[in-house]
């Protein structure tokens, strides 16, 4: 019978029919260790600013400063040349432009007879020759289009007539 029962340390064994009584908790202190005082660290002063180059250091090149690639690289493309080669933006007056290749109303040839160019900065699309709206030549150009679209149709039309 003594393999059914268990005990518990404060009460002694426990006939199997009984519930176990938990056995009371005893909080858990931890040992007080007295840590010496620390000292705020004092203020140190920066250390003194050297100048290029630092010893064993090769002389660090400015930012943007363009540098020689090794051969077989491609070279980086420079979009922040000095002297643009269109008119700055009217809406950023940023002077980097990329030329417009092709538009609905102009399809390959439109965008080149109007120096039709898109500003990097905020793609606002000009005359690069004006620094201008392209408004009035895309009409001229639509209306010139237009009436010779017309007439070589009545020229077919009559042709085919006659």
């Amino acid at each position: 019978m003594l393999l059914f029962m268990s005990t518990t340390p404060s009460q002694g064994p426990t006939p199997p029919g009984q519930p176990q009584q938990p056995a009371p908790q005893q909080p858990y202190a931890a040992p007080q260790q007295q840590y010496p005082q620390q000292q705020p660290y004092p203020q140190q002063p920066y250390p003194p600013q050297q100048a290029y180059p630092q010893q064993g250091y090769p002389q660090q090149p400015y930012y943007g400063q363009p540098q020689q690639p090794y051969y077989g690289q491609p070279q980086p493309v420079n979009y922040y040349t000095p002297g643009a080669m269109y008119a700055p933006c009217p809406q950023c007056r940023c002077p980097q432009a990329d030329p417009v290749k092709w538009t609905i109303w102009g399809g390959l040839i439109g965008p080149r007879m109007l120096t039709h160019v898109k500003c990097r900065n905020c793609g606002y699309k000009y005359n690069g020759k004006t620094g201008q709206s392209n408004a009035t030549g895309i009409t001229i150009y639509l209306t010139i289009s237009i009436i010779i679209g017309i007439a070589l149709g009545i020229l077919i039309v009559v042709a085919m007539k006659g």
